[in-house]
This record gives structure tokens, C-alpha cells and sequence, in this order.
């Protein structure tokens, strides 16, 4: 593809490519590996990772059984549909000045807005950890784009 260098999304001089980026980059794929398979651990109940040495797992029946569970691309699936959903939806606009009495810990009864809010502060927490698995990937093709040479 033969475009002039100005065309490009992104311009090598704005950005810092030196080793600490990289190493922060490293450190944002670590923590977005950690949101994802966290509560699939947790969720499975993998010995290895949330408690000591179990005897039960070196059972083979036992094992094998585990391994179908972990096999099974349900969760996966379930996360491909969360990340992608997070990438579309535009996070909610929060009146952070009116999600109740005492910065919403108590619902004002006299309002109804501060109910909306506090469910628009709800879905903006929950898509957090997808919004930042996406800011990682994004990060990631800007500094592998521009490293490669054209």
C-alpha cells in the first residue's frame, strides 16, 4: 500500500517507543489476562491457583473430568460476546452530583434520577474491565504498527 506517511493514523514522533512502554505494555496484557481468566479460575475452582495442593487432583477420573469442564468454550465464548459488546456500546453518561444521599450510598426518595444514575454508574462499572482489554489491544496495533517498516 503506497500512501504518503502524513495519511497515516498515527505519527511515529508522538509517541515514545522506548523500552519502559514496552514494559508497561507488557504490564497491561498481564492485568487484562488476569480479568479474563480470574473468574474462569475462580469459576472452575482450580486447585493449583486458590488453595494448596489438592489430593483430588491427582485423580485421574477425577482429572479428566476437570479437563472436559475446562474445555468447554462456554465462558470463552461468553467473553468474546462481553469484550465485543464493550467495544460497541458507548459507556453511560453518570450525573455523579445526583446518585442519591451521601454519594449513593442511600436513595433519595423524593427523585427518581438518582435510580437511573446509579444503574448507569452500575453498567459503567461492569464494562470496565472490557474497556480496558480493549485500550490494551489498541495499544498494542499502535505500537506494532509502528515498529514494523514500511
Amino acid at each position: 500500500m503506497n500512501c504518503p506517511k502524513s495519511n497515516l493514523p498515527f505519527n511515529k514522533k508522538n509517541y515514545d517507543l522506548s523500552v519502559t512502554t514496552w514494559i508497561k505494555l507488557l504490564a497491561l496484557w498481564v492485568l487484562s489476562i488476569i480479568i479474563i481468566s480470574g473468574p474462569y479460575f475462580l469459576l472452575m475452582q482450580i486447585p493449583f491457583f486458590f488453595s494448596s495442593a489438592d489430593p483430588r487432583l491427582f485423580n485421574p477420573a477425577e482429572a479428566s473430568a476437570k479437563m472436559m469442564q475446562l474445555l468447554n468454550p462456554g465462558y470463552w465464548i461468553f467473553m468474546g460476546i462481553y469484550i465485543a459488546l464493550c467495544g460497541l456500546v458507548k459507556p453511560p453518561d453518570v450525573d455523579r452530583k445526583h446518585l442519591g444521599w451521601f454519594g449513593g450510598l442511600v436513595d433519595n426518595p423524593f427523585t427518581f434520577s438518582d435510580d437511573i444514575n446509579r444503574l448507569k454508574f452500575r453498567l459503567l462499572l461492569l464494562m470496565i474491565p472490557g474497556k480496558m482489554i480493549l485500550i490494551t489491544a489498541n495499544a498494542t496495533w499502535k505500537l506494532i504498527a509502528l515498529t514494523l517498516p514500511r
